[in-house]
């Protein structure tokens, strides 16, 4: 992955930087006490030296509508592709290596528990957030073994999307509050 840049509201007159991928972040000052709040709240959108690249898997095309919607809302984010089956959403991957993937877990040709699977063999760098409808927890813990640092339930997309795409992009993990 690409290290993103922000800098941060509070820390701008020391001229610090929030490095989203602290791995690659040389010369710069990596702040990780930082929580997903203060990175949604506090954050200044620039400057942004790469956009996070995220492709959005899901059969409804309305639905992949709606999660890239709420994703404009943060500017560092670039939907680069919408997927509608998790055969396609793994060709695309490994062409495009995306930053992030959101995925659901039903999808024709290929499910999404496999697609994941798939995509973090083809493309390992590629972090992956589940975004579907199920709550039983076998499919839960099937898509969280892939690897996948998340779990988002669609019911709470509309106002847990953002902090579970920050909590993965720094390295952490998200579960939906509609989960058990």
């Amino acid at each position: 992955m690409r290290p993103v840049f922000f800098a941060n509201k509070l820390d701008r007159e020391s001229a610090e930087y929030l490095c989203l991928f602290p791995a690659s972040c040389k010369g710069f000052a990596v702040l990780h006490s930082v929580s997903t709040e203060t990175i949604l709240d506090n954050v200044s959108r620039v400057p942004i030296v790469s956009l996070i690249r995220v492709m959005v898997v899901d059969d409804f095309a309305g639905w992949r509508q709606t999660i890239a919607s709420i994703l404009h809302e943060m500017p560092e984010l670039q939907v680069i592709s919408e997927v509608a089956d998790g055969a396609e959403a793994v060709r695309i991957a490994e062409e495009l290596k995306p930053d992030l993937v959101t995925l659901d877990v039903s999808l024709p040709n290929l499910n999404g528990i496999d697609a994941a699977i798939r995509i973090s063999e083809l493309a390992p760098e590629t972090k992956i957030l589940f975004v579907s409808q199920h709550d039983d927890p076998d499919i839960i813990t099937a898509a969280l073994n892939t690897g996948a640092p998340g779990y988002l339930r669609k019911i709470n997309a509309k106002t847990e999307l953002l902090s579970a795409v920050a909590a993965i992009l720094l390295g952490g993990h998200f579960l939906s509050t509609a989960v058990g």
